[in-house]
C-alpha cells in the first residue's frame, strides 16, 4: 500500500450517529423476530425437537451447498427487457420479479463484449449507483453494465420505497431464503448474459452485503464469473449484524430471542468465511477491497476473512484502505480506489486486448 496512504489517518464515521441515516428508514417498522422455518422447508414439530432439525438442516446444506446456491436445473424463466432493465421471475419466488438496470457498451466501442454486474450495499438506492457507473462507463470503462435489484425490492429503499428488511431481517429464514435468491438469480443472469447475449467475459463489482453474495455465488458457480472485485468483505454474517453499528436495530429485535450459537450456526450457510475450502473457485481475477475501520462488519471479522482467502488465494488482489466502511467513498482515497478498481478491471478485461489490437494496426 502507497506509503502516504498510510501516514494520513481517516476517522471513522460511525453510521448511527448520522441523522440521515435515521430519517431514511425509521419510516418503515422494523418486523418481528421469526424463526422463519416456513422459508427453510422446515415442518413445525415440537420445540424441543424443532432445534434439532435447524441443526440437521445446516449440517446438510455443508454436505452439498450447491444443492441450495446453485440453480438445479435448467431454470424455466424468461429474461425480458422493460424500460431499461432485464426482468424475468425469481428462480426461487416466481411471483416475484428480479431486474437488473442494464446499460450497455457506449455506441460505436467495436468487439469484445464485456458485462460488469454490480451488486448494491444494503438499503442501497439505485439513482447514485446508475450516475457513477454512467460516468465511468463513458468514460473511462467503455463496457456493458447491470445493477442487481434483488427480488421484489423497490429501487430506492428508504427514499420512497420500505426498507430493505428481507435481506437483513428479525426473520431468521428470511434472510437465508433471500440470499438463496441473489446468488441464483444473479448465476442466471450471468448465464444468459453469456449464453444468449453473446458476452465473452462478466464480472461482478461488489460492495458490502453484495461482496457477501457475490463471494458466495462466484466460488459457488466455478468457472462462470470471469473478473470480480469485491469490496468490503466479512467472514461472518452473524456478527456483522449482531456486533456491526449498521444493524442495531435487527440485533435488537433478534437478542435473546434465539440461542447465539444456533443463530451463528443458521446464518453461517450465508457466511462468506464459511466457504473457505471453495475460495480456489473465486474468478481466477479477483481483487478485494477492505477498510482499515470497517466498525459495520466489525475489524477482527474482517481481517479473519483476509486471512482464509489468502491462505487458500495468495494471487488475490488485497487492498487495505484507511477508511470506514462508510466513507469508502470519500475524496481522495475513495477516488484513488475506484481508479484502482477501473484499472483492474481494464487490466484483466479483453477491453485491453482490443486496445492493444488497434494501437498495433495503426502503427502499421
Amino acid at each position: 500500500m502507497d506509503k502516504m496512504w498510510q501516514a494520513k489517518k481517516y476517522k471513522a464515521v460511525d453510521i448511527r450517529n448520522s441523522n440521515l441515516q435515521k430519517k431514511k428508514f425509521t419510516d418503515y417498522p422494523l418486523p418481528s423476530f421469526d424463526l422463519g422455518i416456513d422459508y427453510l422447508g422446515i415442518s413445525k414439530l415440537e420445540n424441543t425437537f424443532l432445534e434439532n432439525q435447524l441443526w440437521q438442516y445446516v449440517d446438510e446444506w455443508f454436505q452439498k451447498p450447491e444443492k441450495y446456491l446453485r440453480p438445479n436445473e435448467a431454470p424455466r424463466s424468461r429474461i425480458e427487457e422493460k424500460e431499461g432493465f432485464l426482468v424475468f421471475p425469481s428462480l426461487l419466488n416466481n411471483s416475484q420479479s428480479t431486474k437488473f438496470k442494464y446499460d450497455p457498451q457506449p455506441k460505436g466501442t467495436p468487439g469484445r463484449k464485456v458485462a460488469l454486474i454490480h451488486i448494491m450495499h444494503w438499503n442501497g438506492r439505485i439513482k447514485p449507483y446508475n450516475r457513477i457507473i454512467s460516468f465511468v462507463r463513458n468514460t473511462a470503462l467503455p463496457i456493458s453494465t447491470l445493477i442487481h435489484i434483488p427480488a421484489g425490492r423497490g429501487l430506492n429503499p428508504g427514499n420512497g420505497d420500505p426498507a430493505d428488511h428481507d435481506s437483513v431481517s428479525p426473520n431468521i429464514g428470511k434472510t437465508i431464503f433471500r440470499a438463496r435468491q441473489d446468488v441464483q438469480d444473479i448465476q442466471f443472469m450471468t448465464r444468459h448474459l453469456k449464453e444468449k447475449m453473446g458476452y465473452e467475459q462478466v464480472g461482478l463489482f461488489s460492495y458490502s452485503i453484495g461482496s457477501l453474495r457475490g463471494i458466495i455465488a462466484s466460488v459457488m458457480s466455478p468457472g462462470l464469473f470471469d473478473f470480480g472485485i469485491f469490496q468490503m468483505v466479512s467472514d461472518d454474517f452473524t456478527e456483522a449484524v449482531m456486533k456491526g453499528v449498521a444493524t442495531t436495530d435487527v440485533a435488537g429485535e433478534i437478542d435473546e430471542k434465539i440461542n447465539y450459537q444456533l443463530l451463528k450456526k443458521l446464518w453461517s450457510t450465508i457466511s462468506p468465511g464459511s466457504y473457505s475450502k471453495y475460495f480456489s473457485s473465486l474468478p481466477e481475477n479477483t481483487r478485494i477491497v477492505q477498510c482499515e475501520y470497517d466498525f459495520v462488519f466489525g475489524l477482527e471479522n474482517v481481517r479473519r476473512f483476509n486471512g482464509k482467502v489468502m491462505e487458500q488465494r495468495s494471487d488475490i488482489e488485497l487492498e487495505i484502505v484507511p477508511l470506514s466502511h462508510t466513507t469508502l467513498g470519500s475524496f481522495p482515497i475513495g477516488w484513488r480506489v475506484m481508479w484502482n478498481n477501473i484499472s483492474y478491471i481494464y487490466r484483466h478485461t479483453k477491453m485491453r486486448e482490443y486496445k492493444r489490437a488497434m494501437i498495433f494496426t495503426r502503427s502499421l
